[in-house]
């Protein structure tokens, strides 16, 4: 559905242009040894997004930085194109901060130097009944957790408060579990760094500084899977990851890493912040 095109030595791939998927797809690159040098992005896609256009702007500084000399091309009609097999199958994991051509240095002030953990709001299953079982089963369990949490760390809570209506998120169920956290700050240090529709007002610098703040962070905490638990995976060496019963689109070398079951999660994840 969501198409952006890829040419490997004049053969061209199609593939998503999420912020996730192009994560996935240099990794995969870096894997396999291909570089990148061309990608072609069909026009007509961008009205799945309430503000295309930012987007696009967004996207191409962002390709620009993860993939070195790469050309971005905006396509104004689509083409035919074959599909990436097996990419889930034929990935390795690499730390991309390094690899990442940052535009500006950050410093983190809100920080002040102290240990930080971050909790990441925006979350989505591979299918609606896995996400209502999040929803109706694990979120009360969750908010029960959080409500009783008493930590060392910073906290920072990143992501959208509510998950913008467009048309990308109805399909995907995207939502969040912003209003579980709503009890952290009366034990904890929160910083609240969440917006409002961010996936249409994407600003690169903003942007940039959240990588930033994800790789220094003591550990992320994601739920499901989408552009968060593949930035966090790839940017950050500790994650607590919850994915639950997901089995689409879940790469074997992230589900390693990943917590399928939720007392196993918990658990560990309340011995590290005791810690």
């Amino acid at each position: 559905m969501f198409k952006i095109f890829f040419i490997f030595e004049m053969v061209e791939i199609c593939y998503p242009y999420g912020i996730g998927d192009l994560i996935i797809l240099k990794q995969y690159s870096l894997k396999n040894n291909i570089n990148i040098e061309k990608i072609l992005i069909n026009k007509s896609l961008l009205k799945y997004r309430l503000n295309g256009d930012n987007y696009f702007k967004f996207v191409k500084k962002f390709i620009n930085n993860l993939f070195k000399n790469c050309e971005i091309i905006l396509l104004e009609n689509e083409k035919k194109t074959v599909e990436i097999k097996n990419i889930h199958n034929s990935l390795k994991i690499y730390n991309l901060y390094d690899l990442y051509n940052f535009k500006h240095n950050y410093e983190n002030t809100l920080i002040n130097n102290k240990k930080y953990i971050i909790i990441h709001t925006k979350f989505r299953f591979d299918n609606k009944k896995n996400s209502d079982l999040f929803i109706e089963n694990i979120m009360p369990i969750l908010k029960n957790f959080f409500n009783n949490l008493r930590t060392k760390y910073k906290i920072i809570i990143a992501g959208e408060k509510e998950a913008e209506k467009n048309y990308e998120n109805n399909i995907l169920n995207v939502q969040t579990i912003y209003n579980l956290l709503e009890n952290l700050k009366q034990e904890n240090d929160v910083i609240d760094i969440t917006s409002n529709m961010i996936s249409s007002n994407n600003d690169i610098n903003n942007f940039e500084n959240e990588l930033h703040i994800i790789n220094k962070a003591s550990a992320n905490i994601t739920f499901g899977h989408g552009g968060s638990y593949v930035m966090c995976n790839s940017f950050c060496d500790k994650n607590f990851c919850f994915i639950g019963n997901i089995k689409n689109y879940m790469p074997p070398e992230y589900e390693k890493i990943s917590y399928r079951n939720l007392d196993i999660f918990l658990n560990e994840l309340d011995i590290f912040l005791k810690d």
